[in-house]
């Protein structure tokens, strides 16, 4: 933005992501002391039991979330392409780790 006018475009462009974005009081993920790297997706070094480690540290922090209900539902409408890593106390699948698995987000790729 200069001279103190904005592009109308690029504030449309902005309005379109912000409106993606979530409200979530109280989310814990967000709670001084948490540290956001856990709920990141698998580095590409990153050994499959040490991302399990962090996943399952997030998991728990999402467990007792009081935003977790509002998370899940804005979760829920990225059908195709959802957020990478740990999202409303859901994994993404991870090389090595059973499909089965029940805490495992099978839309996350």
């Amino acid at each position: 933005m200069t001279g103190g006018s904005a592009d109308p475009a690029w504030l449309t462009l902005l309005e379109r992501i912000l409106d993606r974005v979530p409200k979530l009081d109280g989310a814990a993920c967000a709670r001084p002391g948490v540290d956001p790297r856990l709920f990141d997706p698998a580095g590409p070094n990153e050994p499959p039991a040490a991302v399990a480690a962090r996943h399952t540290a997030a998991q728990s922090i999402c467990a007792g979330c009081p935003a977790l209900d509002d998370c899940a539902a804005w979760l829920d409408t990225f059908p195709k392409r959802p957020p990478r890593g740990v999202v409303a106390g859901r994994r993404p699948r991870i090389a090595g780790r059973p499909a089965t698995d029940a805490t495992t987000d099978r839309t996350a790729a």
